[in-house]
């Protein structure tokens, strides 16, 4: 008789546990249509602001399929885990939902995009556990690299990088014979002036090489501090880089004349960013990350 009970008991606990876990499943369902229903908005000014004439964002497209594909790189790993749903995962959606309803309200997109992660991470710790959450926390963070800032953090920042990249492209100019004056974000040359205009401030290099340097070090296998070399690296190596492209303009329209100096300034961006790779590279061996992580072989 007691063993029979013991039996009810225990199919009680089952269904209500089933139960329950279906109760759990549907509101994240829920959740994720009104989730999505939410951003329509702030997707379509996402692709807006992505593709619009001189973005810093261009980089945006790529951030969505390289999160995809270390998922996919850590499929092994995430099969060894077990699924366990946590409930901390409402932690995460609570008050990153209020801030995202608050925003939208307010027509702050942006500061609703930059929830967009934090609610994935919530969701992931809701159906999967934590687990799973923090085998996979990387790529879901990777994700803010495609969010957009806000314009008025954008102006303050992008001005500073501006003013400093006009600076060191005279100096180089200097260092390397060439007459040159500055005047605010104008470098004056004896046969061409060169301004120095805010999509080539340095700014939108510095955001997607902030992106790629953050992936190289995490695809890397080194110390913590190498890695963390590796990425603070990347504002001083932005303004480097970009004052150095300032300055090779500046040569060029001195040197050629404005057909010329215009020419250059279109694929100036590629030569440069061929320059960041390769410093990127030299530095992860001298700071101990010489080899890349055994994911990518996996």
């Amino acid at each position: 008789m007691v063993e029979k009970e013991t039996r009810l008991e225990s199919s009680s606990t089952i269904k209500s546990s089933s139960d329950w876990n279906l109760l759990t499943y549907l509101l994240i369902a829920l959740s994720l249509i009104l989730l999505l229903v939410l951003y329509v908005p702030v997707f379509k000014w996402w692709y807006q602001q992505w593709t619009v004439k001189d973005s810093y964002y261009s980089h945006g497209f790529l951030i969505p399929p390289i999160s995809a594909f270390i998922i996919y790189l850590k499929r092994k790993e995430l099969r060894k885990l077990e699924i366990k749903p946590s409930t901390r995962g409402w932690l995460f959606i609570i008050p990153a939902g209020i801030i995202v309803l608050l925003s939208l309200w307010g027509e702050a997109r942006s500061v609703a995009g930059l929830m967009f992660p934090i609610i994935l991470c919530g969701m992931v710790a809701l159906l999967f556990g934590m687990q799973i959450l923090r085998e996979l926390l990387f790529p879901l963070l990777f994700l803010f690299f495609m969010c957009v800032i806000p314009s008025f953090l954008i102006a303050k920042i992008s001005f500073k990088i501006q003013v400093l990249s006009t600076i060191g492209g005279t100096w180089l100019l200097k260092l390397f014979g060439f007459n040159a004056e500055r005047a605010g974000v104008i470098i004056y040359l004896p046969y061409i002036t060169v301004e120095v205009g805010a999509p080539c401030s340095g700014f939108r290099l510095l955001i997607s090489l902030f992106a790629f340097s953050t992936l190289f070090a995490y695809i890397k296998e080194g110390p913590l501090w190498g890695k963390l070399v590796l990425i603070s690296s990347t504002l001083p190596l932005s303004l480097v880089i970009n004052s150095l492209r300032v300055a090779m303009i500046g040569m060029v329209g001195d040197l050629m004349g404005y057909e010329a100096m215009h020419t250059f300034h279109d694929y100036s961006g590629y030569i440069v960013l061929v320059f960041a790779f390769v410093f990127l590279s030299l530095l992860s061996r001298w700071v101990g990350c010489r080899k890349y992580s055994q994911m990518l072989y996996s």
